[in-house]
């Protein structure tokens, strides 16, 4: 299905980005209902549908902003709550919602889309999906005319390819500018779906790409950039890398050598975390003993050892 897409470029903008797929725009209608500049498009939204429409016995190009969701004609003699934002593929023919639409089809330009994947926690994850070239796409749909003149439209799904279906069993049907489905789909006459059906294809391309969002997407209040770009993966290695803490031992087993050795450890840590001009002094000093080094470094602390002996000495008074 689709219920979330992302399209976040203004009315002035869309000519340059319908021309990168060499696609022209007539002329933009209806660009003051505009729902704003969204990155998180839900169902009621006011966005841009793109169709041909025929004027003087010719086909021209035309950019409309429409509200997502169809009101069925006979929607004022049901109570019933319909969701008609999506239209599934294998019910087009059959249901009486888009029988006056077949004629009144469109494209939807999207930047991506949303889809949640379900774990076995019941816990829902939200990925985007988007062409790899970062090109718009654009969504196979349909439009129609309310009772009160407004403009509505609904996007197509049907099942999706093998490469998706892990994610959901079902996408919306995409169109690539240029190709013969397209332009007939936009441009074909004819309504009946016996052609139309053959036009919309499962999306078996290889030229998507997909990535974990952030979970906000899911409400459709929240919006901005943040929500179309892929979750950071928090680094491990802090956790792994602990600040180290010297390990509490007997007098017994802790030797002259091992203090040596956790002295010597001690003055390279020192080293290599202070600033350049330090290193570099150790570096001059390196042909000196292991003694006149510790000698010309800061004072070490006292080590537990020594304390212990001194707390020792004193019981003994």
């Amino acid at each position: 299905m689709c219920g979330r897409y992302s399209m976040s470029f203004a009315p002035g903008e869309l000519p340059a980005q319908f021309a990168q797929q060499n696609l022209n725009i007539d002329r933009i209608e209806d660009a003051d209902l505009w729902s704003a500049k969204r990155y998180n498009v839900g169902p009621q939204c006011i966005e841009p549908v793109y169709f041909f429409n025929v004027e003087h016995e010719s086909t021209t190009p035309l950019l409309r902003y429409m509200k997502w969701g169809v009101t069925p004609k006979w929607a004022n003699q049901k109570s019933q709550k319909l969701s008609t934002f999506n239209a599934r593929y294998e019910n087009i023919e059959h249901s009486k919602i888009w029988s006056h639409c077949l004629d009144h089809r469109c494209v939807i330009p999207i930047e991506g889309y949303f889809e949640w994947k379900t774990d076995s926690s019941k816990n829902k994850q939200p990925w985007f999906i988007r062409r790899k070239d970062h090109k718009l796409m654009f969504l196979a749909g349909l439009y129609s005319i309310a009772s009160d003149g407004k403009y509505e439209y609904t996007i197509i799904t049907r099942e999706a390819p093998k490469q998706l279906e892990w994610l959901h069993s079902r996408m919306p049907v995409v169109l690539e500018p240029g190709t013969d489905e397209f332009n007939s789909w936009l441009g074909l006459k004819d309504s009946n779906w016996d052609k139309l059906s053959k036009l919309l294809k499962v999306h078996e391309k290889e030229d998507l790409e997909w990535y974990k969002v952030k979970k906000e997407v899911g409400n459709v209040k929240n919006d901005g950039e943040d929500l179309v770009k892929p979750i950071k993966q928090e680094s491990l290695q802090g956790f792994f890398k602990k600040e180290e803490t010297e390990p509490i031992k007997s007098e017994s087993k802790v030797s002259i050598k091992d203090e040596e050795k956790k002295d010597s450890a001690s003055q390279e840590t020192v080293t290599l975390s202070h600033k350049e001009p330090v290193i570099k002094k150790e570096e001059k000093n390196i042909n000196d003993s292991p003694a006149k080094r510790r000698k010309n470094s800061s004072p070490p602390t006292s080590s537990p050892r020594k304390k212990q002996h001194t707390i020792t000495d004193f019981l003994h008074k």
